[in-house]
């Protein structure tokens, strides 16, 4: 698509930002696949969701220096087939609400010094070691026996808020059984209102009630649940089979 004439796109919903030294990251919570982009691109983006238009990004980044002056036309036309045939943006009909959507973005006012990333993309974080199993290659059961206590819920939530703060896309929650923390659904909220996609893995073995169900059904991202075969068969535990089946339900609506 070519822009001669000024055109108004917007960013997808599903996107994150983070600035980096090479330009910065940008992260899909639908397809968890993140993309990273060169200076002059990531500007253009964080431009767009600022909503600037096709028309006005030229001299922003010539003013930045991110672009050679001689050149402003063909190397910011690059920039937007670059954002196009990625799928980044889409175009739209100009509006004058150009507020950037809360927790999407995690960029500085600078550009990060290199050569490492910022922050890690994704942070996995055993919330605790408690656990009703007895699974001989877990290492959360020689954890048990240490003197390690679990973060409070007020340290859990600001924590998570760090988390987010330094521009993490995922957090993936696991334990132990996570589901044992009777905080656990504030938590997951938390997270989510922070931005992030979160992972849980959790045996399911504990009773789930309607608050933790909406929680993990419409808030967590993805819900990986471990079994072993007598769970189902040999050894079939009625509560808990009735509280997968109530979790799959939920899920599907």
């Amino acid at each position: 698509m070519t822009c001669h004439v000024s055109c108004s796109f917007s960013i997808l919903d599903n996107l994150r930002l983070r600035r980096e030294h090479f330009g910065g990251l940008v992260f899909d919570s639908v397809q968890k696949a993140t993309i990273d982009l060169d200076r002059p691109t990531f500007r253009i983006l964080e431009l767009v969701e600022q909503g600037f238009t096709t028309a006005d990004v030229g001299d922003v980044l010539r003013k930045e220096k991110l672009i050679r002056s001689d050149q402003v036309k063909l190397q910011v036309q690059k920039c937007w087939d670059k954002l196009l045939s990625l799928g980044l943006i889409v175009p739209s009909p100009p509006t004058a609400d150009s507020k950037i959507k809360g927790n999407r973005h995690c960029a500085t006012s600078k550009w990060p010094d290199g050569p490492m990333l910022s922050a890690p993309e994704k942070i996995e974080w055993a919330i605790t070691f408690q656990c009703q199993q007895n699974c001989p290659d877990c290492y959360a059961k020689f954890e048990r026996l240490s003197a390690m206590k679990d973060l409070t819920t007020e340290s859990a939530v600001e924590l998570v808020k760090r988390i987010a703060q330094w521009g993490v896309f995922q957090l993936d929650i696991t334990g132990g059984e996570p589901l044992l923390r009777e905080d656990i659904a504030q938590i997951i909220s938390t997270a989510c209102q922070q931005g992030l996609m979160v992972n849980l893995t959790t045996a399911a073995d504990s009773k789930l009630d309607d608050e933790l169900l909406q929680v993990l059904s419409h808030k967590s991202a993805s819900l990986s649940i471990g079994l072993k075969p007598s769970d189902l068969f040999d050894e079939a535990d009625e509560r808990r089979l009735h509280s997968l089946d109530m979790l799959a339900k939920r899920c599907q609506l």
